[in-house]
């Protein structure tokens, strides 16, 4: 492989890496042998999608990055949200292991269309006999690290609302059934609207948006909602995951737009969107577990 090349490889690892810490350091089960194996195959394929997607819609869709993001980011949330809504209904008909293959069958409808997009789409590399310089390391970046580190935060409040709400409100004697869906749908539809708006409504200099009085406004959000959880819980729980599900869903796509701003070039953009994902799925992977251990500490989800 040539260097560049190389650089991707290794950062759709660090994403898979990431994506893969999630269930390895948030799920005890008697089956992680036989599971977790096909889980960090699975995550690998998604962790390379993830990688090289973006740079791929940087340079199909640069005039329209922000719907596009927006777009890919919603697709991900909804895909999420229907696998988890669909699953159950399989399960009653079966067993888990079909269950678990079932899910095989939208891989592969996506894989035959890509290939037919490749096919029809494909076009043709200039060849040019002057050498690439070489691409320095994303690992000596410092801003790098800040969005990475930044999306990591982002995507730690979303892992900790997954995975201790539902016990949240079991202690508290309530149930939340229904937040599931609607954390979805609040996700998805704000990570479609928001980049645009950003797009549309942003001020800047020239043709450069600002997107960052959007992102502190998704930011804003998820604070308030994450106050009232802690101090007014039972008051509208429906309205608090809703509105979380804005906040997170619409910051994460816009995270991911503001990257790609950072790199005029696709392929560098691709490096750098990979390097933010593969930190940040990182430091989501342990927020949920520091989260448990506060909680085995305190005992309780109150501050009381």
């Amino acid at each position: 492989m040539n260097p560049r090349t190389s650089n991707l490889a290794w950062l759709a690892v660090i994403v898979a890496i990431g994506l893969n810490l999630r269930p390895l350091l948030t799920s005890i089960s008697p089956l992680m042998g036989v599971i977790l194996p096909g889980a960090a195959v699975a995550g690998t394929g998604v962790a390379v999608i993830q990688a090289l997607l973006p740079g791929v819609m940087k340079t199909r869709f640069a005039a329209r990055l922000p719907f596009a993001m927006g777009l890919y980011s919603a697709s991900i949330m909804a895909g999420g949200g229907l696998g988890a809504s669909i699953t159950p209904g399989v399960a009653s008909r079966t067993s888990w292991q079909a269950r678990l293959a079932f899910w095989a069958l939208p891989a592969l409808i996506a894989l035959a269309v890509w290939l037919m997009l490749t096919r029809v789409d494909a076009l043709p590399r200039a060849s040019s006999t002057r050498r690439a310089a070489p691409a320095s390391s994303l690992f000596l970046n410092r801003r790098a690290w800040m969005l990475g580190i930044f999306f990591g935060f982002v995507n730690g409040g979303y892992t900790n609302l997954v995975a201790w709400m539902p016990a949240y409100y079991q202690q508290l004697g309530r149930g939340v059934s229904e937040s599931g869906a609607l954390l979805t749908v609040f996700q998805a539809s704000s990570a479609l609207l928001l980049p645009m708006a950003a797009s549309r409504f942003g001020r800047g200099f020239g043709h450069e948006k600002d997107r960052r009085p959007w992102i502190a406004a998704g930011l804003v959000a998820q604070l308030s909602d994450f106050g009232l959880l802690l101090f007014a819980p039972l008051a509208a729980p429906v309205a608090v995951v809703a509105l979380l599900g804005g906040g997170l869903g619409g910051v994460f796509a816009l995270t991911l737009v503001l990257t790609l701003d950072h790199a005029d070039d696709p392929e560098l953009a691709a490096r750098l969107v990979a390097f933010v994902q593969g930190v940040g799925f990182v430091i989501a992977a342990l927020a949920p577990v520091v989260a448990g251990i506060v909680r085995d500490v305190s005992g309780s989800f109150s501050m009381s």
